[in-house]
């Protein structure tokens, strides 16, 4: 009887060691799982494949949520999404990383990619409640990228006169911080460029006007235009080449809405006949189509003046914008 006693008792000592030593592989091959998740997780996103970069992620921090990699994992699960062009999927697990990490410079850090998710998302509100909370007791660099956030966020707003005095503060800390980024650069000046194209579109931008103002005004914003190449020269100076295609962009943007406004230019305000209204538009259009001309040329000039005084890969952007 004792001897069966004692072999029952080596039975399950064996067998709870045996369970034990299994239960230990298993958290071993879930923690190498866990991580080679994660480590394909950051070769996609480094290589910009958001899709696969998105599956690893959501993976690991669904089957893992306590894995040492899973909180920066659902961080990089809104960037992800936030590159791949759904901003509104990437607010939650970028502000669940903000939250979890409140205090801390990667929390502050992620907050501006936070903001981004709300401007992109639509929700401007929140994004400069968002910098404001920041600009309390940030510094130097980040400072300046929280001035930037609260910009973009008032040009959303429409409030123009308020993102002004706030992108030039930016400016200003931007001259003043030692060894400033391109890229910081870059977004300040992108922002300037903004605000001056959006100011040289409200020139004529009303439904009645008589010739002469018309005509005045549309002058004024093809001045205008020309005036807004300093500020894209600064992006391309920058040779950030992906801000330097959004400033491209921009500016192709602003000179084809007034090509558009010299074709089709506001009418007079004096009741006319249908007929002495498209005769009118069709002179006035002809005479704005000329000092559309002179206007492009002038830019033209300016813009070939920037060819040796720009990085090289920075050129092709300019062709694209003599063009």
């Amino acid at each position: 009887m004792m001897r069966f006693k004692l072999v029952t008792l080596g039975l399950s000592a064996i067998l709870t060691f045996l369970s034990a030593t299994m239960e230990l592989k298993a958290a071993d091959n879930d923690a190498a799982y866990a991580l080679s998740l994660w480590q394909n997780g950051r070769s996609a996103f480094d290589a910009n494949r958001w899709s696969e970069a998105t599956a690893y992620f959501e993976r690991l921090t669904t089957l893992y949520p306590s894995d040492t990699h899973a909180l920066e994992a659902q961080k990089f699960l809104g960037l992800t999404w936030l590159e791949d062009g759904q901003p509104d999927k990437a607010i939650a697990p970028l502000r669940s990383y903000v939250e979890r990490k409140r205090g801390s410079a990667p929390s502050a850090e992620t907050s501006l990619d936070l903001g981004r998710a709300y401007l992109q998302s639509g929700k401007p509100h929140e994004a400069i409640l968002l910098s404001e909370e920041l600009l309390k007791k940030a510094k130097g660099e980040l400072r300046i990228r929280g001035l930037l956030l609260k910009t973009g966020a008032l040009i959303a707003m429409n409030r123009d006169a308020r993102a002004a005095l706030t992108s030039a503060s930016a400016a200003k800390e931007t001259e003043n911080l030692s060894g400033a980024p391109a890229s910081l650069r870059a977004a300040g000046a992108l922002l300037q460029l903004r605000l001056k194209l959006r100011s040289c579109g409200k020139f004529a931008d009303t439904d009645h006007l008589d010739e002469g103002a018309a005509q005045s005004q549309l002058q004024r914003r093809g001045i205008c235009l020309q005036e807004s190449l300093t500020d894209y020269r600064k992006v391309l100076a920058s040779g950030i080449l992906r801000t330097g295609r959004e400033a491209t962009r921009l500016l192709d943007e602003a000179w084809e809405s007034y090509r558009l406004r010299c074709v089709s230019p506001p009418g007079p305000q004096a009741a006319r006949t249908q007929a002495q209204l498209q005769l009118y538009k069709q002179e006035l259009s002809r005479k704005l189509l000329v000092d559309l001309s002179v206007n492009l040329t002038k830019s033209r000039d300016i813009l070939n003046s920037l060819k040796d005084r720009l990085p090289g890969d920075m050129l092709p952007l300019l062709k694209e914008a003599l063009q």
